[in-house]
């Protein structure tokens, strides 16, 4: 019994000692290099591992959240803003109208502000409920001369504050303007023969109205800027019902108003001396107070030089019911909302030192052993990007140093060749855009995720059944100092699922191009791209998973706006050979679209190129209306055909919008009222 014990123990020994020795064996094989040299050597890398977006943490104490601010690369290297936006459901109409119920004096019909989604209202400067309409206008003060001394030529008359100020004026600043004009006008739309003027408030900004709710974004004095709400159930004697002041450092971003309640985007700058708590408005009894450690951020490091605080807020009394803040850029992140949730996205871009450490990796060639260690080294600091790049640039300045004239020549040639081949082999590692879902009841976080590239505007995000679309152009953003420009651009479309995992994608759409607009409606969605030509994608995105181009048009000029007028039929309002160009794009078959006619205005600018509130349609009578820097234009659609039925001679028309069948075209200085079935002028209403 003992002898086969000894047997068994012996046998195991060996076994242990040959395992010993083979992974003896292996390590001095794997590591030799480093045993025998006589200095570490850093394995080299030749590519750059994706950095993930990382969930999102508030911050644990105060001391926390001021580091985390100062260790961030305050520098935003890309033009972009936040905005808030909304999907469009096919299902619904198209059209943005609300049916007034009541009796025979209610309006049948009212236009409301274009928007994305029926139900979710948008800032803008005109507001109708059918019975009232308010509009706002710039606010201009009038002020009469004060003369210093009485030299010749100096003339006795009024001047306006935004304009010089003749020489022996005492400056506006310190005197009462003795006229204003503008603000904001409540007006008696209806019979529109007899429209006139019923109140003012003196203030001027984008509105909102909810029931008898006037919200106004007051933008009017620069260091007082605010958002009051105003009771406007006697439109003639509108009344202040409650106003939150903007911290000297905090501005308005946008805002939505959905089932009655109020949400608002604010922007506070951050610094490194931020006090703690942030205060977003400056209001009593500490409502306006966030703590820094409510306070989210990514747990990977991105451009804070901002927090952003979203705040859900009774409309009737001005209370903050709940509020959610973010860090983030000031340049780099959109906002955009559903009927469920709204999601934050954040640009941020490659490592510099783990892009150039793998970039000397593929050229070991061009690169001496000790500064490939240097940045690998260089990896593990815990410091901003922008330290990262004064660091690499101080490297390899140094390396180029002892170089004399021909070999630095040589090598910047060979560098920058190179450079721009493996920037574009790595074009989607190195710019990212990462997104942030937040439930729009409790403002819990619910997911994060990334996808490559970065978002245009608004439009570029939408949410459909649960899974989250977005269109992102890679190239025009890839920005690394002396060392490389990724100069060839190219978009991709990602859907991302529920919990912003990227479950699809189509790339390289527009290659050399850049995303000028994006529509999605249900399953389909809608890429324009523009370089020389426009490129009009239409994608089927049905299956989620494999989402494909079905058709692909190419014409001159481009769409910067796109306005789905019925189910396969779209407007593009955009510019060719600087003109404003309007398009019509028959959809029906995605595997052919086709521009079905267009027309050129003898405009050179409609504001409608960027801004989807001054576009307006109504379907009863297949027009849609666009202003110009000349005049304002109602456009037939009928049959398929453009055809301008109406214009309005006014250098200052701003928006129209209709009550029953009477289209509203407002400027600056007048209101016109046209009759729809014939669009002859019934009305005129000097402001």
């Amino acid at each position: 019994m003992n002898n086969k014990r000894n047997f068994l123990l012996t046998f195991l020994g060996l076994i242990i000692v040959l395992i010993f020795t083979a992974l003896l064996l292996i390590f001095f094989q794997k590591y030799k290099p480093l045993l025998t040299s006589e200095s570490p050597q850093s394995p080299i890398q030749t590519a750059i591992p994706s950095t993930p977006f990382g969930k999102l943490e508030r911050f644990k104490t105060d001391a926390e959240f001021k580091e985390y601010i100062q260790k961030s690369d305050t520098q935003s290297n890309y033009s972009g803003g936040i905005a808030f936006s909304q999907s469009v459901r096919m299902e619904k109409s198209i059209n943005a109208s609300l049916a007034v119920s009541g009796g025979g004096r209610e309006p049948d019909r009212v236009s409301s502000t274009n928007v994305q989604v029926l139900g979710i209202d948008e800032p803008d400067i005109i507001k109708t409920d059918g019975k009232n309409l308010y509009y706002s206008q710039p606010v201009q003060r009038i002020y009469e001369p004060i003369i210093l001394n009485d030299r010749k030529g100096v003339e006795q008359q009024s001047v306006q504050s935004s304009k010089m100020i003749a020489p022996g004026f005492l400056p506006d600043s310190s005197r009462m303007p003795t006229k204003q004009t503008g603000g904001i006008l409540s007006i008696k739309p209806f019979p529109p023969k007899l429209m006139s003027k019923l109140g003012q408030i003196p203030v001027s900004g984008d509105l909102l109205l909810d029931k008898d709710i006037l919200v106004v974004f007051n933008e009017d004095d620069y260091n007082k800027r605010a958002v009051e709400g105003y009771d406007v159930t006697n439109p003639e004697k509108p009344v202040k019902k409650w106003s939150m002041v903007y911290d000297k450092n905090s501005s308005q971003v946008q805002a939505r108003m959905y089932q009655n309640k109020l949400y608002l985007v604010t922007r506070l700058n951050a610094g490194g001396d931020m006090p703690c708590p942030i205060r977003p408005f400056d209001i009593t009894n500490g409502r306006g107070l966030i703590p820094c450690t409510q306070i989210y951020h990514p747990t990977t490091t991105v451009n804070s030089d901002t927090v952003y605080t979203v705040s859900k807020i009774n409309p009737a009394d001005g209370v903050i019911e709940k509020n959610v803040s973010f860090v983030g850029s000031s340049n780099d992140s959109t906002v955009y909302m559903s009927e469920k949730s709204f999601y934050l996205t954040y640009f941020y871009s490659g490592d510099i030192a783990q892009i150039m450490y793998s970039f000397a990796g593929q050229n070991a060639d061009l690169y001496p052993q000790y500064l490939v260690d240097k940045l690998a080294k260089l990896l593990g600091y815990d410091i901003s990007t922008q330290a990262k790049m004064m660091e690499v640039t101080n490297l390899f300045s140094r390396l180029t140093m002892g170089m004399d004239d021909d070999k630095r020549l040589t090598y910047e040639n060979n560098m920058q060749n190179r450079m721009k081949k493996f920037m574009l082999g790595h074009a989607r590692e190195l710019e990212k855009t990462g997104v942030v879902k937040v439930n729009i009841e409790n403002f819990d976080v619910e997911a994060t995720g990334d996808v490559p590239g970065k978002v245009l505007n608004q439009f570029a995000l939408d949410e459909y059944k649960g899974d989250l679309r977005v269109a992102t152009t890679v190239g025009q953003n890839s920005w690394f100092g002396n060392f490389g420009q990724l100069t060839q651009s190219f978009s991709d479309v990602y859907v991302l699922d529920r919990s912003l995992r990227t479950i699809g994608t189509v790339k390289d759409l527009g290659k050399t191009e850049r995303i000028y607009s994006v529509r999605f409606l249900a399953d389909r969605g809608y890429v324009v791209t523009f370089r020389q030509t426009d490129p009009f994608y239409v994608l089927d995105l049905s299956n989620p998973s494999n989402p494909q181009i079905k058709g692909e048009l190419k014409i001159p000029g481009y769409s910067s706006y796109l306005h789905p007028l019925s189910n396969t039929l779209l407007a593009g309002i955009g510019k060719e050979d600087n003109f404003v160009k309007i398009s019509l794009f028959d959809v029906s078959s995605p595997e052919n679209p086709q521009e079905i006619d267009r027309f050129i205005l003898t405009e050179y600018w409609s504001e409608a190129l960027n801004n989807h509130h001054a576009f307006l349609t109504d379907e009863k009578h297949e027009v849609f209306f666009i202003p110009g820097a000349r005049g304002g234009y109602v456009f037939s659609y009928k049959d398929k055909k453009l055809e301008i039925k109406k214009s309005v001679s006014d250098t200052q028309v701003q928006r129209a919008a209709y009550i029953n069948d009477y289209l509203y075209v407002l400027g600056l200085t007048k209101i016109v009222a046209l009759d729809e079935n014939n669009w002859e002028k019934v009305g005129e209403l000097e402001l």
